[in-house]
């Protein structure tokens, strides 16, 4: 018998259908919400990847530009920012957006829209497809400028802070670069034509965020504080105040380390010209204690010359105490000799026993240093000093000396001989002129030369020299003296740099200041300890320099190249 379909069979197939269609439609929603996420996710990531890349460029070209300013704008150094796009027109009346233009007074922070025109760059938009802000410090600014000095000593002015409202990179800041983000609550007002090709407005309050918990406008540019982005959340956690403003920020360390580097490099160069038609020579370093850049016969270490080997008279100014203490003594036994002589008592002859002993003293360790050992001229003085302190005491304690012929006892005339004999070497000294008249007293074509390289005067405090004692005028323009290796050594980032040991010369630059002030005759404002090598031996004291990215930088920020004509220094 044939069968027949119950019924019920076609209720059942008509409900199994519908489940499947509302299992498909469940699906397809369940997938489309994801998608959709995910959608959003990427949307959000080549947002905030167009961001950082619009951030990164600006950022590079700015540093660009303040590191050749001096070499575009004559009569310049190097250091300076532009001023930002103020309001499209760069000073007239035609519209010239992207253009930097006069901005404020001299000394004051300055905001605008990113100077892309001025920089060489098209428009640069964040994700948002805003164009970028920009936030220059009043001591950087190129129009109208503060007027002092532009180096590591250059203060900044603005001020980043964290989400917690911690400040971050204090007193470091000298520029923002600002990504506005997507328009939030307050700042939604971007109507106008003011800025064709970026659109909207020069009002910074219709981009830039005001974040009223922690009292920091981003659009407050006399108080020049600045914060990060991020979401304020109630007790429920429901979001209650947003700053979505993005930064590429620019340090003090971004701009003068690049800057330290290019001067040190041209210092070395024109001190390795001077040496090239100098017969391998180079010239006295002018010594920091006298405050002047004249070059001091003798001297190993101190800053560069205005004049190199100097042919005139200069005055014995001696910063080594050991020198000092021999001068201040010879000093006081002429005193003690002279009261001796018109009244010859147990006072005068014990003075003149104690200042024959202290002058004898001193003077015999000037004699006998050998590490390093004392320039030749200043060892002419110590050694008649020696000899009037001895026969000081001989004299105070009625000794007799053998003349030759027979026994005679010491007499005043005996030690006066010795103390002339030492203030005619000091005279001499004092006087010294270069024992080389074949090196000349200029330096090549442009080196150090503030007409022509206007940043020399901004930076030649902060630059020292040390050479070594067999490459210094008169010398033979090696390496060895009287049997020692007196040529330099260099430590770079925990290794010696290539051939350590026999550099002719080294060329040191200050870094940023880690102490309180700076006074110009005190080097120890300037350098670290492993860097003052004028009362060290600079054979086996290596200067010492490192990256910025190694531990030791943030205790010695020196910056040191080594001098050898080119051999390894390169």
């Amino acid at each position: 018998m044939p069968s027949h379909p119950s019924p019920n069979s076609g209720s059942k197939f008509q409900r199994g259908g519908a489940l499947l269609v509302m299992l498909v439609i469940l699906v397809m929603g369940v997938t489309t919400v994801f998608i959709t996420s995910l959608s959003g996710t990427a949307i959000q990531n080549r947002r905030n990847h167009s961001t950082a890349e619009s951030l990164a460029q600006a950022k590079e070209a700015l540093i660009g530009y303040a590191l050749t300013y001096g070499d575009i704008h004559s009569g310049d150094p190097h250091g300076y920012l532009p001023c930002p796009d103020m309001d499209g027109t760069a000073g007239g009346s035609s519209p010239y957006e992207g253009s930097s233009e006069t901005c404020g007074t001299a000394g004051a922070n300055s905001m605008g829209r990113l100077p892309w025109r001025t920089l060489d760059l098209p428009a640069l938009f964040d994700g948002s497809s805003e164009c970028l802000w920009y936030v220059v410090s009043g001591n950087y600014k190129n129009n109208p400028k503060w007027g002092g000095s532009m180096n590591w000593d250059t203060p900044a002015q603005l001020h980043l802070y964290g989400s917690d409202g911690n400040e971050i990179a204090a007193n470091e800041i000298v520029a923002l670069v600002i990504a506005p983000g997507a328009a939030i609550s307050g700042n939604s007002d971007r109507a106008g034509n003011a800025a064709p090709t970026c659109g909207g407005n020069y009002t910074a309050a219709a981009y830039l965020d005001n974040d009223t918990l922690h009292v920091i406008n981003n659009t407050d540019i006399a108080q020049g504080k600045f914060i990060l982005p991020h979401d304020h959340r109630d007790a429920s956690g429901n979001i209650t105040l947003t700053v979505n403003d993005q930064f590429a920020v620019i340090t003090r360390q971004d701009l003068w380390h690049a800057i330290e580097n290019r001067i040190a490099r041209e210092v070395r160069q024109c001190l390795d010209d001077y040496a090239t038609s100098a017969g391998g020579k180079y010239p006295w370093p002018a010594p920091v204690s006298t405050g002047t850049y004249v070059g001091v016969v003798d001297t190993l270490f101190g800053r560069i010359a205005d004049t190199p080997n100097t042919n005139t008279s200069t005055a014995y100014s001696p910063t080594d105490p050991s020198e000092i203490e021999m001068l201040d003594e010879l000093v006081n036994l002429q005193a003690a000799l002279d009261a001796y002589a018109a009244s010859n008592t147990s006072t005068t002859r014990n003075n003149l026993d104690n200042t024959g002993d202290n002058l004898k003293d001193v003077a015999d360790n000037i004699i006998d240093a050998t590490s390093p050992a004392y320039p030749a001229g200043v060892v002419a003085v110590a050694t008649p000093a020696k000899q009037a302190g001895r026969y000081a005491q001989k004299l105070a304690d009625g000794d007799w000396r053998w003349n030759g012929s027979s026994w005679v006892p010491y007499t005043v005339s005996d030690v006066q001989s010795q103390i002339d004999a030492a203030n005619t070497a000091l005279a001499s000294l004092s006087s010294s002129a270069s024992p080389d008249a074949t090196m000349t007293t200029t330096w090549p074509a442009g080196c150090f030369d503030s007409a022509i390289k206007p940043y020399w005067a901004h930076w030649k405090d902060l630059v020292f020299y040390q050479v070594a004692d067999g490459y210094t005028p008169g010398s033979s323009a090696n390496c060895d003296v009287s049997g020692s290796n007196t040529c330099l050594s260099l430590q770079s980032s925990g290794q010696a740099a290539s051939g350590s040991g026999s550099h002719r010369a080294a060329v040191i630059v200050a870094g940023r200041k880690l102490t309180a002030n700076r006074v110009s005759t005190t080097v120890s404002d300037y350098l670290e300890a492993d860097n003052i090598t004028a009362t060290g031996s600079p054979t086996a004291n290596p200067f010492k320099t490192h990256r910025i990215s190694d531990a030791g930088y943030q205790t010695n920020n020196d910056r040191v190249l080594c001098v050898d004509g080119q051999v390894n220094c390169q």
